[in-house]
């Protein structure tokens, strides 16, 4: 008889390095900061009734391969679902061929990531001992996959079904609302998760939609149908997180305000909670004012997180991006004289950008001035409509591997412009933040966060990590 209650293991494999595989995305954390991966926190809430559940973040408990295989052989798990990333892929696919070859026992693997959702078939035949892959997350699919309830799914794909038409799993809902049980944070390392802004910790991530409505070619969220959750479900999961002792909240959200009524209500209400977290969004311009801003200091959130990408409204219109250079300046201005910190988002090296582009938006990072800059290589990650116009254009390096947003890109214009994309990446940094004023102002945000201890930490991390690259560069 089928076990009612199977365990199954949610794991975020091994890596060399400090890696993020988390919400359709995958990159090299550029400096010491992890967030929970969403995607294992959302299955732990839905999952948890069904199952006997236990949680490994290799990455965040720095495990090594044979450490991570002494834990799974000591759980035993019935079903193991596993993150995979593009930029780890060929490291993910060693070490579940060896996971499966020491195994006595050997449970069912279920994998999920960036790779697995938009490129099934070939998932299937890099990964062998992979008997599903889940495209959603948030879908409750998986409880009647794990307990045999169905035979064809709409977000699973099923390694016998796939050469069958209409057997592949999608991504997106039909409906409005998602809701899920609360997930269960404390089985992950929270003390061992941080961000560059964060004031307290433990911290956990939550969302309170899924996909963006928005339509930025370079983003995988664009393709990812937007859906949101009830009020009284987010607070559920804030209550829970209350509960726990969770201090700091990353809300992952794309947009945080895409519905502003809705934000509106949920920050009046975690104010007369009275929570106390401190916590950090993703905004964007569109509907950014005084009030929204007044609502969110007020609620505990110290960080607002906007991606403004270009210094070109010309660039920026030919990605999508529905913003422009003044309400881009206005967001930074408003969040700023509520004692908001901001961290803005660059991209470097997008197509048919030239030397004096990336200067400009280098320029533009510094005179605009947000708290933190966090720059990025141009990359064509999958899902994207950036990487089906490049594909088109076969200016595509690797769709499935050997690129990374933090280190390199897989874009191909020519080599002259891959090699200035990278020169212009590690420029944008240090202009950025090698100014007098701005490592003055970082200091001080530190002192008063009681957080310089762990800002020294990361700086000599990254530090130690240039070195690092720069000597294997050299040997």
């Amino acid at each position: 008889m089928f076990d009612p209650k199977p365990k199954i293991l949610l794991l975020n494999p091994p890596y060399p390095s400090l890696i993020i595989r988390d919400n359709y995305c995958c990159f090299t954390s550029k400096g010491n900061y992890l967030w929970p991966p969403i995607d294992l926190l959302i299955l732990s809430g839905i999952l948890n009734q069904h199952s006997q559940l236990s949680a490994i973040d290799s990455i965040a408990e720095r495990l090594s391969v044979n450490q991570v295989i002494k834990k799974i052989e000591n759980i035993s798990p019935n079903f193991i679902i596993s993150l995979v990333g593009s930029v780890s892929l060929n490291h993910d696919i060693q070490f579940l061929k060896l996971l499966y070859k020491k195994l006595s026992t050997k449970p069912k693997l279920i994998v999920m990531g960036n790779i697995p959702a938009f490129y099934p078939k070939r998932t299937f035949h890099l990964i062998t001992e992979a008997t599903a892959i889940l495209h959603n997350y948030t879908s409750n699919e998986i409880v009647d996959f794990i307990h045999q309830k169905k035979k064809r799914y709409h977000h699973i794909s099923l390694r016998q079904k796939l050469t069958k038409k209409n057997h592949y799993g999608h991504i997106n809902y039909k409906k409005r609302f998602i809701s899920y049980p609360p997930p269960r944070h404390e089985l992950f390392p929270l003390t061992q998760y941080s961000t560059p802004f964060m004031i307290q910790s433990p911290l956990s991530s939550v969302i309170t939609a899924f996909g963006c409505p928005f339509s930025c070619n370079f983003c995988v969220a664009s393709s990812l149908k937007f859906t949101q959750r009830p009020i009284p479900n987010v607070i559920q999961e804030l209550n829970y997180l209350k509960k726990i002792n969770v201090k700091e909240i990353f809300f992952e959200d794309s947009t945080f305000n895409i519905n502003q009524g809705y934000l509106e209500k949920l920050l009046k209400i975690m104010i007369k909670k009275n929570y106390q977290f401190s916590f950090s969004a993703n905004l964007h311009t569109f509907s950014f004012n005084e009030s929204l801003a007044m609502l969110l200091k007020k609620a505990g959130c110290h960080t607002l997180q906007i991606g403004i990408e270009n210094a070109s409204n010309k660039i920026l219109s030919e990605q999508s991006k529905c913003t422009n250079i003044n309400k881009i300046r206005k967001f930074v201005e408003i969040a700023h004289s509520h004692q908001l910190h901001t961290l803005g988002y660059f991209i470097i090296g997008l197509p048919d950008e030239t030397k004096q582009s990336m200067q400009n938006t280098i320029n533009f990072a510094k005179k605009l001035n947000p708290t933190y800059a966090s720059f990025s290589i141009a990359t064509a990650d999958p899902g994207t409509k950036l990487k089906k116009n490049l594909k088109q254009k076969h200016q595509i390096i690797s769709e499935l591997k050997n690129y990374d947003s933090s280190q390199k890109s897989n874009i191909y214009i020519d080599s002259k412009f891959k090699q200035l994309t990278q020169k212009m990446f590690k420029m944008a940094y240090r202009q950025f933040y090698l100014r007098p004023t701005k490592i003055f102002q970082i200091i001080k945000i530190s002192l008063a966060n009681k957080q310089l201890k762990r800002l020294i930490k990361e700086f000599l991390q990254v530090c130690l990590k240039m070195i690092l690259k720069h000597h294997r560069k050299n040997t």
